[in-house]
């Protein structure tokens, strides 16, 4: 049995933008940091509890607490949601992305988990809005982790569990960040790509081998798929 990791942002949905909308003000609102972008330039990991370690050490001068935490998730998944009911464009699907997902689930060969730098409540309501259920599949998520590996590896044994597997005969993980190559890199992971342009080709100079731009040859991403391979150091 053969097992596909699958990234949400940029991967499945296409809600890196207004991800980071929400993101912002949320922690605008409930701590008075209007200004994150030094911070998730220089973040270690990229994943929202990395994101919300890396501002608290910045602007606190501390780890942030769940006290400290709770307040700015809850905002976030309000703003989320106010979003996505102002305008559903901003949570829709990478083409092909809900055919691909229920296409891969029906093969007999393969079986699906979720790892993202999300926080569930985040990721689950990403998925739904694009019509993708997450209640089906394992995964791992930013509570999980801050550093992707964690989040990886947690998806990775959850999936053991939940399919009864000791150990999968491949493991590919499919991403749209430079992270996500990095992470499979350091995992010793089988990768491909979902980028197109200027983002594509930083996959390549990362050492992506396998890149499509979205699901709509479902075939061909099927190929890749198959013929993934871990990223050239």
């Amino acid at each position: 049995m053969k097992l596909a990791i699958l990234d949400i942002d940029g991967t499945l949905t296409n809600t890196s933008h207004v991800d980071e909308i929400c993101f912002t003000r949320a922690v605008a609102e409930t701590h008075g940091v209007t200004e994150i972008g030094a911070s998730w330039a220089a973040c270690p990991h990229v994943s929202d509890s990395g994101i919300a370690h890396q501002i608290f050490l910045d602007h606190f001068g501390r780890e942030p607490l769940d006290d400290d935490l709770s307040p700015m998730k809850s905002r976030f998944f309000d703003l989320l949601r106010e979003h996505h009911l102002l305008d559903a464009a901003f949570f829709a699907e990478i083409p092909g992305a809900r055919d691909m997902v229920t296409q891969l689930e029906q093969k007999e060969d393969w079986v699906i988990t979720i790892a993202t730098g999300c926080w569930q409540g985040s990721a689950k309501m990403k998925l739904a809005a694009a019509g993708i259920e997450l209640e089906r599949f394992p995964g791992g998520f930013a509570e999980d982790a801050r550093a992707r590996e964690g989040i990886v590896q947690t998806a990775i044994d959850r999936a053991r569990q939940h399919y009864g597997q000791d150990e999968f005969s491949k493991i590919v993980s499919v991403g749209d960040g430079l992270w996500d190559v990095r992470t499979a890199s350091n995992l010793g992971l089988d990768f491909v790509g979902i980028a197109s342009g200027e983002r594509a080709q930083t996959l390549r100079q990362a050492g992506a081998r396998h890149i499509v731009g979205d699901y709509r040859n479902l075939n061909g991403f099927f190929e890749y798929l198959n013929l993934a391979e871990r990223p050239r150091k």
